[in-house]
């Protein structure tokens, strides 16, 4: 009687298919986490666009190679997991961008938070002096002992203007972060409460609290 013991099935090899299945999921999960972290950590806009525009390139290479590998019988199991891996790597990218918007959105809601005691530095001129300050340098030291930065590299500085008004009537003041998400694009990250309105289409907005996320 044979008492050794059984040896555990083989698993089957995985297809060619399969493999470039595992690769696109691979790029996707890479990308999502590479684009999300970017936006979290404040370093998105023309940064994420380049990183984009890269991962698209390196599938548009591996494909055009995946296609001259095919004609050629040795490589053709390759060739095959390649073209699938590109395939499906563009949805999954695509994917991940649109996630790493849902992450921008959530640095930029900390951006606000952070934002308060600027916001609220400038109140308190506005209120002790009857005008809003000329400059966010004339905040300091009264009102602030230094002024902030932004805390998101790509986008590290506040933007400040006070706009002409009648004699009669109090001046507006605007700040505001400027935060293209790339090229050619004009995006505005503005402290505007909503009883002053906004100065853009409705359309344009993404609203945060007293602050709004104008689309350029």
């Amino acid at each position: 009687m044979n008492n050794s013991p059984a040896r555990p099935a083989r698993r089957r090899p995985r297809t060619p298919e399969e493999r470039g299945v595992l690769w696109a999921a691979f790029v996707g999960v890479g990308a999502t986490v590479l684009l999300c972290a970017f936006e979290l950590f404040g370093c998105g806009g023309a940064l994420a666009s380049r990183a984009m525009l890269s991962l698209f390139a390196t599938i548009g290479v591996a494909f055009v190679g995946g296609v001259v590998a095919l004609l050629f019988r040795k490589t053709r199991s390759l060739a095959t997991s390649t073209l699938v891996a590109c395939t499906f790597s563009v949805p999954a990218v695509l994917i991940a961008s649109y996630l790493s918007g849902h992450a921008r959105w959530i640095a930029f809601r900390r951006l606000a938070v952070r934002s308060e005691p600027l916001v609220a530095a400038i109140r308190a001129y506005e209120q002790r002096h009857g005008e809003p300050p000329p400059s966010l340098h004339a905040l300091v030291p009264e009102f602030l002992d230094v002024l902030p930065q932004t805390g998101m590299p790509s986008y590290p500085a506040y933007s400040y203007e006070v706009q002409s008004s009648d004699a009669d009537a109090p001046r507006a003041w605007r700040l505001k972060v400027e935060c293209s998400s790339g090229l050619l694009n004009f995006d505005e990250f503005v402290y505007w409460p909503e009883s002053e309105g906004s100065g853009y289409d409705a359309g344009q907005l993404t609203r945060h609290g007293e602050w709004v996320y104008a689309h350029e």
